[in-house]
């Protein structure tokens, strides 16, 4: 038989062993995608935090220009800054293809309903 010095191999099937390969291929496939992924999301929130940092730059001349008093914003002047902050995402996202229709060609409706009521109606 064996001697006692020696090692057993184990007759592995090609089948399985190409199994392996394909698994570990897998496996460090997306741990890249991971990794790449993670950074993309670390890019994302400096640039959220860049533009936001812009636009309290910019609303800080503003108040300097009028004499220093805070400006209060009506609500047109908040409900463009709303458009245009969705507008800008939408337009970002457009490129990737997570969007697959030009949202400023739709029509837009004003609903008529007082959304601080508690009434149900």
């Amino acid at each position: 038989m064996e001697e006692m010095g020696e090692e057993v191999k184990a007759i592995v099937p090609e089948s399985v062993l190409k199994k392996q390969k394909r698994e570990e291929e897998w496996a460090l496939k997306k741990k890249e995608e991971l990794d790449a992924a993670k950074k993309k999301r670390a890019e994302s929130r400096k640039l959220i935090y860049s533009r936001a940092k812009q636009y309290a730059k910019e609303y800080q001349e503003q108040v300097e220009k009028v004499g220093g008093k805070d400006l209060p914003l009506c609500k047109e002047q908040y409900v463009a800054f709303l458009d245009s902050l969705i507008l800008g995402e939408w337009e970002d996202r457009m490129p990737r293809r997570l969007f697959r229709y030009d949202v400023t060609a739709c029509e837009t409706k004003n609903l008529k309903k007082n959304w601080n009521s508690n009434s149900k109606e």
